[in-house]
């Protein structure tokens, strides 16, 4: 069966939209597992994958750990029993996709990445930053604001994680502390900042430790997260505000929605072009700017 022949994308950047009200979504991966458990290799395996499969900041990756001694607290079995983790490993989209075992497509990373692809370039209502972390005495700032007039937001979670790094060759990206605040958001056109603080263990390495927050919702969907981790030089992310899988009926043209392409990094210029990742050998492509110029996806632009 065939889909669509031609896919006319029409993209428009972002500093020449008024207001937007969506933002590039940052995907929150939470693996859990536990020191004992031999079966989540397999799952640090695949992930792994993922990682060096997606440019940086586009994932954040925590891991939290139930009955392992000093890596398990009552914050983090309480989110265990949140997603009601019974098996090991299991590993948490965003809040939503859940992929568990170590089966088939675990280790090459190739259910995480089918998991993945339900987010990437997706538009979240939220724009968080982190203005500020200090590893040595927990304290972290966080921003978030709401970008659609239309939106509000209730009975949600801001969740803050303490992760540290490199604890040793076979621990990383480990969850130390959780602490969870109430959060009700209306639109007000600026962000509203909230702060927390960790407890800090004398033993942890100071510049090993990083923090990531996100927003959950009551139905436990992640609408946004951030990190601690420093954005690339080069970092382009583009925001959808349609499903990213597109289907049609053969000898159809499908012209898109305008959607954002966001410059998060601090590069001033770029280059674009449609990378094709999976569609039939017929399909072509072409894409628009928001000034009205028009070129085959094969052909590269820059900016």
């Amino acid at each position: 069966m065939k889909y669509i022949t031609v896919i006319l994308m029409l993209l428009s950047l972002s500093l020449l939209m008024a207001d937007p009200v969506i933002y590039p979504t940052t995907t929150l991966i939470e693996n859990f597992g536990a020191t004992w458990c031999g079966a989540c290799q397999f799952a640090l395996d695949g992930l792994d994958v993922i990682a060096a499969e997606v440019p940086p900041a586009e994932i954040i990756v925590s891991r939290l750990l139930t009955e392992s001694g000093e890596y398990t607290t009552p914050e983090i079995d309480d989110r265990f029993d949140h997603y009601e983790v019974l098996g090991l490993p299991a590993v948490i989209f965003n809040g939503k996709v859940r992929v568990d075992g170590s089966g088939d497509g675990i280790a090459d990373g190739s259910l995480y990445h089918a998991a993945l692809n339900n987010y990437r370039y997706l538009g979240s209502p939220l724009k968080m930053l982190m203005p500020s972390f200090d590893p040595a005495s927990g304290a972290i700032s966080v921003s978030v604001e709401l970008l659609n007039p239309a939106m509000s937001i209730q009975n949600a979670s801001l969740i803050f994680y303490l992760v540290e790094d490199h604890i040793s060759t076979e621990l990383t990206n480990v969850v130390r502390d959780i602490v969870v605040q109430d959060l009700n958001l209306s639109y007000t056109g600026n962000a509203q900042v909230f702060n927390a603080d960790f407890d800090v263990a004398p033993s942890w390495i100071t510049g090993h430790l990083r923090a990531l927050a996100f927003v959950q919702l009551e139905n436990k969907a992640v609408l946004q997260s951030v990190s601690s981790l420093a954005l690339p030089q080069n970092m382009v992310q583009a925001a959808l505000p349609f499903d990213n899988n597109i289907q049609g009926e053969a000898n159809v043209q499908y012209e898109s929605p305008h959607f954002l392409i966001y410059n998060l990094g601090n590069a001033d210029t770029f280059t674009r072009h449609i990378e094709v990742l999976s569609a039939p050998d017929d399909w072509y492509f072409n894409y628009c700017d928001a000034d009205g110029n028009c070129y085959p996806g094969s052909i590269q632009s820059s900016l």
